[in-house]
């Protein structure tokens, strides 16, 4: 056993030192084929337990709050349109063997099983635009051979989608997700938000399709109010007009449509530990009762979710005045906006669960009916857009296209060379349009692949291209939270001289200066 001392945060507030021993969940100390995560099976996933089990019960008494029934609300939307407006894709492309009971009883299953199993309750799960994807493409390669069969093969995918959700948290490859950096995240949410307003737009063509060109026109005019509707909202929520409580009620309830944020963001303030492992087990589990159901299978929801942390979060608007040279009462006032606190419990994810449940009673899916398409072409815009406009590679690409005497002296970015920075972005979008393309093809399920590729490729080859000090400018960790890390076996090993503190320069220097804004549609990081 190691003699080292650490602090560790204990449920209600409580401070004591622990000895940290060799069972705590970390390699540092191993030697030789010890060092390999695959031959210690399930050690992730019971450390994980292990971890967040102790802070269960506080799970939930701390839900007995006014934020609670805020994320209740908004969750219940933000899970409940997109998931329609996938399954309307997927009625149509699959021959009508999705339909909206399925597309909801499984996001109901995943919902309930999440709040009251997972380590981390914040992340929510349900149907997503990537399976409805997947599912047409089977679909469509189904139908060249016997399509009778498609049910059949789409339970045997399952089943084998769950096999390898387990082998992959039995031998704790999650830990491998702490060198993910938003290289690949970025591009992934840049692929997520194209492919998203490409789904709006065919849903617009289809109305010209089935109705001609007066509900054609109609249908886009929906849509454009109903993304313009949803957009004006959001930013009214994170502007500086009303009072504080009027702009909270406003993000809190007229701003339930979608929303998303990686649920364990580095910029917010978590305090209980979460479990990639245990969850990931677990997302296995609920696949294979998918697949053998005849649902579509359950996934973290990318863009529109997990909007979890951002509706529990605790935000708090601060006045930063800015003396000028032209007297004394002369200033520049402006607010930043910092998150204080979140509301970790698991009460808001099991209501909104039983909220779909509610949902597929029978006066209920008439209302649902009675809704246009044209909505969900705006569900689609909204999401869509959120994931490309707060995108670190369109801040960057728009920093290139910025007159030089209008740019902070003091931004970190005009430490790299313009070509450098140009460099780094046209590789994102070199990865994005590989990947959009391959997803208008018959070998569209292959896309997670370039995506995976483009961790290697950011570890291997990018390096070679790039200095130390400008990487950790351009480019930081997803996951930098001490709370995160500990699920994934520690800090990530870096250059020497080199720590995780020293990466994300660009980021750190906008959150001080301009605070976190509340997170909208799609936004993944910033």
């Amino acid at each position: 056993m190691s003699s080292q001392i650490e602090e560790s945060e204990l449920p209600g507030n409580a401070t004591l030192s622990k000895e940290k021993t060799n069972m705590s969940y970390s390699y540092n100390n191993r030697r030789g084929w010890r060092r390999w995560r695959i031959f210690h099976p399930g050690r992730g996933m019971y450390h994980d337990i292990k971890r967040r089990l102790p802070y269960y019960p506080s799970d939930i008494t701390d839900a007995f709050t006014y934020r609670t029934v805020a994320s209740t609300v908004r969750m219940y939307f933000v899970n409940l349109l997109p998931a329609i407006a996938y399954t309307l894709d997927m009625y149509r492309r699959t021959g009508q063997f999705y339909g909206i009971n399925e597309a909801l009883f499984s996001s109901a299953m995943a919902a309930i099983v999440f709040s009251l199993l997972s380590a981390q309750p914040l992340t929510i799960v349900g149907v997503t635009g990537l399976i409805s994807l997947f599912n047409f493409t089977i679909y469509d390669i189904i139908s060249m051979y016997d399509v009778s069969i498609y049910p059949q093969f789409m339970a045997w995918t399952g089943i084998w989608a769950a096999i390898f959700h387990w082998l992959a948290a039995i031998f704790n490859t999650c830990d491998y997700m702490r060198y993910v950096t938003d290289f690949s995240s970025e591009s992934f949410g840049m692929y997520v938000g194209i492919i998203y307003i490409i789904k709006g737009v065919e849903e617009l063509v289809n109305e010209f399709d089935k109705g001609g060109q007066g509900p054609g026109y109609l249908a886009c005019l929906i849509a454009i109010l109903y993304f313009g509707t949803v957009y004006g909202l959001e930013k009214i929520g994170s502007s500086t007009i009303w009072k504080p409580s009027v702009r909270t009620l406003l993000a809190d309830y007229a701003y339930v449509n979608v929303s998303s944020i990686t649920a364990q963001a580095r910029q917010y303030p978590l305090k209980k530990p979460g479990g990639f492992h245990w969850d990931f087990f677990l997302l296995g589990c609920t696949t294979f009762l998918s697949g053998i159901l005849g649902l579509p299978m359950p996934n973290g929801l990318v863009p529109q979710a997990p909007v979890h942390t951002d509706s529990l979060t605790v935000y708090e608007t601060d006045l930063e005045i800015i003396p000028t040279s032209g007297g004394e009462d002369r200033e520049i006032r402006r607010p930043i906006v910092r998150a204080t606190a979140v509301v970790e419990q698991r009460v808001s994810h099991f209501l909104m669960g039983l909220g779909l449940v509610g949902t597929m009673t029978g006066p209920l899916l008439v209302v649902l009916h009675l809704m246009p398409a044209a909505v969900f072409a705006g569900v689609f815009f909204v999401v869509g857009w959120g994931s490309i406009e707060s995108n670190g590679i369109l801040q960057k690409f728009i920093y290139l296209q910025s007159e030089q005497r209008f740019i902070q002296r003091d931004e970190p970015i005009i430490l790299v060379r313009r070509r450098k920075v140009s460099l780094y972005i046209a590789l994102q979008f070199i990865g994005v349009a590989a990947c959009v393309a391959i997803s208008h093809t018959i070998a569209a399920i292959g896309f997670p692949v370039l995506i995976i590729l483009m961790i290697p490729l950011r570890i291997l080859v990018v390096p070679r291209w790039f200095t130390l000090k400008e990487l950790q400018i351009l480019d930081d960790f997803t996951a930098t939270n001490k709370t995160v890390l500990a699920s994934l076996g520690g800090k990530p090993i870096l250059p020497e001289d080199s720590k995780v503190e020293d990466w994300g320069l660009e980021r750190r220097e906008s959150e001080a200066r301009h605070g976190v804004p509340r997170q909208r549609a799609g936004s993944l990081h910033r």
